[in-house]
């Protein structure tokens, strides 16, 4: 038995040295592989989201630096300029995307475009963006503008209700992305199965969360012995069967009408997959694709695109000049002395409010990092030299306050993307990153924020409830992979 023991001790000892040792990478400086889950339990510890943020500092400031997710080293990007060099020495194209980020994700996912490689990426990017093209978005427009009038009317309720009590704003926000992106999706047909999509969205959230806190479950072999594994592989597959029963249901809806054929500019991406099945066409993308890549543009945004307009209304009740000079650049494009409601058209060019949103995304990001690349060769990046196939990721907090990038940079200043110059357009990344890793709603978000932010605006004075103006100290709450606030405003009724 001793000498079993003993064995057993050599074992743990010889492999813990030898992971250590792939991530030795010459002038690397970081974290200690702490056995068997690296940073991921602090990581997940962390409410506030300032996990890396803090570590950075602490290390220094370093430009680069290493990070252990279970037992792979990862190195992080914390500047500009090792994103740029990483970029220039990179090429996506020859990856395969074999990043494991535990089963549970994948099994959520499964054949949606967030994990697929170059090539099958680009294939499915070109079938959506039929429907999400800059000029496809505008055809959606009505669908839009409506969504955000019944908003407004919920939200006008809600500030009579509350009778100047301050409201939870990332709340009143909660299914928007759902509900405003529908038409595009699905189709005018799905309007009436808008309470079970809403009950997916809620279960979506539920089982991510899950998938995000899971550490043993997620170790090979061992998962097999832990009940939670088949408790929440029961969810995930449950709410898999929910989600493509109803998909089916909408589908047939469509299958029974004769004109499906012809071809109409605001097709949703439903009706263009059933006419391409329908007229014998060759396959762009397989019913899995579709479907699952709907899971993760539909369903699961709901969150983020809902802490995003939070995020904003936040910052501008901080920052009161800011708020009176948006409001005043959209009173300058209405007709003087006619009363109208805000439309999109309205806010054609009106780039400030763009403005807003990308600086909103740089002080607020809801993502602490990317989802991960695979280096496609030896290279080295501001000093430090890593081999094919290591894991690299954005610390996005401390990219977005580098001060040599962005001056003053905890100051919301909007005007900042007026002018940028070369190294700041490298260094945006609030709708991914590489050629191909770009957000697929990434327009339909920046319309549905112009608007809403705009009629906004123009309805309510915001204001903070307290004294604090350190962002870093709000308070904020962690969902699937994001944080949110969790920060009460006043919305006070401008009247004429």
């Amino acid at each position: 038995m001793i000498l079993i023991f003993i064995v057993l001790i050599l074992i743990v000892y010889f492999t813990y040295q030898k992971i250590n040792s792939t991530g030795n990478w010459p002038n690397v400086i970081g974290t200690t592989y702490h056995v068997p889950f690296g940073d991921v339990p602090a990581m997940q510890a962390c409410l506030d989201g300032h996990y890396l943020l803090n570590l950075n500092t602490k290390l220094g400031k370093p430009q680069v630096y290493r990070i252990w997710v279970g037992p792979t080293p990862v190195l992080l990007l914390a500047h500009p300029d090792a994103v740029r060099q990483f970029w220039q020495q990179h090429d996506e194209t020859s990856i395969e995307r074999v990043v494991h980020l535990g089963w549970s994700l994948l099994l959520i996912m499964g054949e949606g475009i967030g994990f697929k490689t170059y090539r099958n990426r680009n294939r499915i990017n070109r079938f959506f963006h039929a429907c999400f093209g800059i000029k496809q978005v505008k055809y959606f427009e009505t669908s839009y503008e409506y969504q955000i009038d019944l908003v407004m009317q919920r939200l006008q309720s809600r500030v009579i209700d509350a009778c100047d009590t301050p409201l939870d704003v990332s709340s009143q926000f909660r299914y928007l992305a759902l509900d405003a992106g529908l038409d595009m999706f699905l189709g005018t047909k799905s309007s009436r199965y808008l309470s079970q999509l809403h009950e997916l969205v809620d279960e979506l959230a539920v089982v991510m969360l899950a998938t995000f806190n899971a550490r043993y479950v997620n170790i090979p072999g061992l998962r097999w012995f832990i009940p939670y594994t088949y408790y929440l592989r029961s969810k995930i597959l449950t709410l898999r069967h929910k989600w493509n029963n109803l998909l089916r249901i909408i589908m047939n809806e469509y299958l029974r009408e004769d004109n499906i054929e012809i071809d109409a500019d605001g097709d949703s991406i439903l009706v263009r997959y059933l006419r391409m099945e329908r007229i014998g066409r060759k396959k762009e993308i397989t019913y899995e694709e579709l479907s699952d890549t709907m899971i993760e543009g539909l369903l699961a945004p709901s969150d983020g695109i809902a802490a995003t307009v939070a995020n904003t209304l936040i910052l501008l009740a901080l920052n009161p000049e800011a708020q009176i000079e948006a409001r005043e650049r959209i009173l300058n494009r209405l007709p003087p002395g006619i009363e109208k409601t805000v439309t999109l058209t309205d806010l054609d060019h009106l780039d400030h409010l763009d403005h807003i949103l990308l600086e909103c995304q740089r002080l607020l990001p809801l993502f602490v990092f990317n989802v991960p690349e695979l280096t496609s060769c030896k290279m080295t990046l501001c000093g430090v030299t890593v081999p094919k196939e290591t894991m690299v990721m954005y610390d996005v907090q401390t990219l977005n306050r580098c001060e040599d990038i962005w001056p003053k940079p905890m100051i919301f200043q909007p005007e900042r993307f007026q002018l940028l110059n070369e190294k700041q357009r490298k260094a945006l990344h609030g709708f991914g990153n590489g050629r191909s890793r770009r957000c697929l709603g990434e327009n339909f978000v920046h319309s549905l924020h112009k608007l809403l932010i705009a009629r906004i605006l123009l309805a309510y004075q915001l204001e903070p409830v307290d004294n604090e103006r350190d962002i870093d100290k709000l308070s904020r709450i962690r969902r699937p992979f994001i944080y949110v606030p969790r920060v009460v405003l006043k919305f006070i009724p401008i009247k004429n």
